[in-house]
């Protein structure tokens, strides 16, 4: 983004709301952040933070790791995930 010489609008989808939020963070060219159907966090505030507040989320339970040369990745099931949306990942990428 230090590389965009005008104003930004960031867009994030589902956890991507997480990822705008950082990425915005001390840039003055960004104007806007758009949430579709996104985690919108506090400082130090995490996307399982979230979830856990409030009763239903299928979050955590729904979340899987897995090993990554001394680290760990999480990835969301979709099968024990009902919140999750696969469908609508191809339309985003189309817009």
């Amino acid at each position: 983004m230090e590389a965009v010489t005008g104003p930004i609008v960031l867009v994030g989808h589902s956890y991507g709301g997480s990822v705008i939020t950082n990425a915005a963070r001390g840039n003055p060219n960004v104007r806007s952040l758009v949430y579709i159907a996104g985690f919108v966090p506090d400082r130090g505030e995490s996307a399982l933070d979230l979830s856990n507040k409030f009763p239903g989320s299928t979050l955590g339970p729904a979340l899987e790791q897995i090993p990554l040369g001394g680290a760990v990745d999480l990835r969301v099931r979709q099968d024990l995930s009902r919140n999750s949306s696969p469908p609508t990942y191809p339309l985003m990428m189309r817009v």
